[in-house]
């Protein structure tokens, strides 16, 4: 069996962040400034924590998107695609009996770096993109990172649970770290719940919103 753990959730919006940017700013978090992704066709910003992060991401040039095997510009038109704007990165180890379902993606921004993506990304897109990590890393344990970027006025370690909701969604005959919920919904949403003292539920886009721990 498969052994993982959520490395980080993300969900598509538009290049210009402004509403999740200020919203996420008024009630206590802290942006991660973010990188941008050459050759993927994608750039992001994040609320980063200890355990895991919620990363914004969105399209940055549509020729690099359309040339790269993970085609995000699908993605990014889900309006239009009927792709899922939703993914979810694990980390950890792949068992040898899970490891038919994984491709070996090299991405182009990344010298030497491998992620593991399922192959529900080209067979049913319409399903949230469910890629892997092999490593066992925590955003706060990778070297150089500015811990000011996980400094959160809500005291906010960790996203506990998350609940995704989509035409269809369902997990694939994989294993599943605690706190990942897939059900079926006639449009998409993700309610990404977090530790500390989130006052209210934020709704940061009309796909997004973010909760305290009830």
């Amino acid at each position: 069996m498969s052994n993982f753990s959520l490395d980080h959730i993300f969900c598509f919006c538009e290049s210009h962040l402004s509403g999740e940017v200020e919203k996420a700013s008024n009630v206590g978090f802290t942006l991660y400034p973010g990188n941008r992704h050459p050759g993927q066709g994608t750039a992001n910003r994040a609320i980063m924590f200890e355990d895991n992060y919620l990363e914004f991401i969105f399209l940055e040039s549509l020729n690099d998107a359309q040339k790269n095997p993970l085609r995000l510009d699908k993605r990014a038109d889900w309006r239009n695609t009927g792709a899922s704007p939703f993914g979810i990165c694990l980390r950890g180890a792949i068992a040898e009996t899970d490891s038919n379902q994984f491709w070996a993606y090299h991405p182009p921004y990344w010298e030497g770096g491998v992620i593991f993506i399922h192959k529900s990304n080209e067979n049913s897109p319409q399903q949230p993109l469910i890629f892997v990590i092999p490593s066992s890393v925590r955003p706060i344990e990778k070297p150089n990172f500015n811990l000011a970027h996980m400094s959160h006025k809500t005291g906010t370690k960790a996203i506990r649970s998350t609940i995704i909701a989509g035409p269809n969604y369902s997990w694939p005959t994989i294993s599943k770290p605690p706190g990942i919920f897939l059900s079926d919904a006639a449009f998409p949403h993700m309610k990404v719940i977090v530790d500390g003292e989130l006052p209210i539920e934020v709704s940061m886009n009309d796909l997004l919103s973010v909760a305290g721990v009830p």
